[in-house]
């Protein structure tokens, strides 16, 4: 009578075979280190502009922001090139960002590059004013 096979019955120099060659393929970097730093560079060279809007919990007009505008600018063009997103004005990353001066009115969008401020439009203004806006403020870092 024979004896039921386990999982582990392949021979023992399969195993270490299997083994040996998982640890080598392990060990082999996909993407060599000059590829990379390449890719690195690239990524420091490109300026990366962002909308970002500081907003506040309690904030009426942040909520119609999002209603009203946030829809709009994310069906937009704009929004493939330049990404937006939203900050808490409480928030640690917001106090990172490098501000042309404080802000005093919530929401207030602002245009970033690398996290440094180049233009704003402080309070809430319709989907069309802020279109207009957005649209003067990124031509002119393009």
């Amino acid at each position: 009578m024979s004896r039921p096979r386990s999982k582990s019955s392949a021979p023992f120099s399969l195993r270490l075979a299997s083994l040996v060659v998982a640890a080598a393929m392990a060990a082999i970097p996909l993407t060599s280190g000059i590829a990379l730093q390449h890719i690195e560079t690239a990524a420091r060279l490109a300026p990366q502009l962002e909308v970002v809007v500081i907003e506040s919990t309690d904030c009426v007009y942040c909520v119609l922001f999002r209603r009203n505008v946030l829809s709009t600018y994310e069906d937009s063009p704009l929004a493939r090139d330049t990404p937006l997103r939203f900050l808490d004005l409480e928030d640690v990353a917001a106090r990172r960002l490098v501000l042309a001066e404080p802000i005093f009115v919530i929401p207030t969008v602002l245009v970033l590059r690398d996290n440094e401020e180049i233009g704003r439009i402080p309070g809430y203004v319709a989907w069309d004013d802020f279109f207009h806006s957005i649209n003067y403020l990124l031509a002119r870092e393009r």
